[in-house]
């Protein structure tokens, strides 16, 4: 694996993190919304569901 790869992955494994840190923290901010960890795992789950058909080409 290339350096460029290994830096894309370390990127997109960062962006979310901080993805699912944003959304838990909104749902904490408005908790009538959903619960903050419900939320933080299904913004994980949509970007993982849109990263990865894109990283296995």
């Amino acid at each position: 694996m290339s350096s460029l790869h290994l830096l894309v992955a370390l990127f997109l494994v960062v962006v979310t993190v901080q993805t699912a840190v944003a959304l838990a923290y909104l749902a904490h901010r408005h908790p009538g919304f959903i619960q903050p960890l419900a939320l933080a795992v299904a913004g994980v789950a949509v970007m993982v569901a849109v990263v990865m058909p894109i990283a296995a080409r």
